[in-house]
């Protein structure tokens, strides 16, 4: 699936916290659709571009092998109150 695909599904599901993506390509291909709708996102990368202002929705993560999807995000979605 291609991150355009996946940006896509985001906003159609109303998905607001994200684990991953695990590369640090992803990490910032996703970085302005995640700020634009407030998607917070857990990648595992290090540009340091991602965790810095303006920057303000990435928090740094380690996602165990385990704990990833088949294609390296785990999507969360959670009820705004």
């Amino acid at each position: 699936m291609s991150h355009d695909s996946t940006l896509k599904r985001w906003l159609q599901e109303g998905i607001h916290y994200v684990v991953g993506p695990n590369v640090d390509d992803g990490a910032a291909a996703v970085r302005p659709v995640a700020e634009a709708k407030g998607i917070i996102y857990f990648p595992y990368a290090f540009p340091k571009a991602l965790y810095t202002k303006p920057a303000s929705n990435a928090v740094l993560g380690m996602v165990a092998n385990y704990q990833s999807a088949r294609r390296s995000t785990n999507i969360c979605t959670t009820t705004r109150a």
